[in-house]
């Protein structure tokens, strides 16, 4: 979902999973994009856009890049092609 500025994030995904057979609550999972926040707005942030996670079990924001390491993804061009759709396409 995108967000109105100002906001720490400009778009969050969530994503609710529950056993069939269970009578647990279902876990939660958000995924979060931080808004550009360079000097004056040029977007020259390091931390521009950078995609944040918060899963079970964890309490603070990880990087979504330490996931899918996790994951076993070691090569940065299979983690993006991952979250990228298109990685041909290219957008000015």
């Amino acid at each position: 979902f995108k967000k109105t500025m100002p906001h720490k994030f400009s778009h969050t995904a969530e994503c609710k999973s529950v056993l069939e057979s269970s009578n647990r609550p279902p876990s939660t999972c958000f995924i979060k994009m931080l808004a550009g926040t360079g000097p004056q707005g040029t977007g020259n942030s390091p931390t521009q856009h950078c995609i944040r996670t918060t899963i079970p079990y964890i309490r603070s924001d990880i990087p979504i890049i330490i996931v899918f390491r996790a994951l076993g993804f070691v090569a940065d061009k299979d983690i993006l092609e991952h979250i990228v759709y298109d990685l041909g396409q290219n957008n000015a």
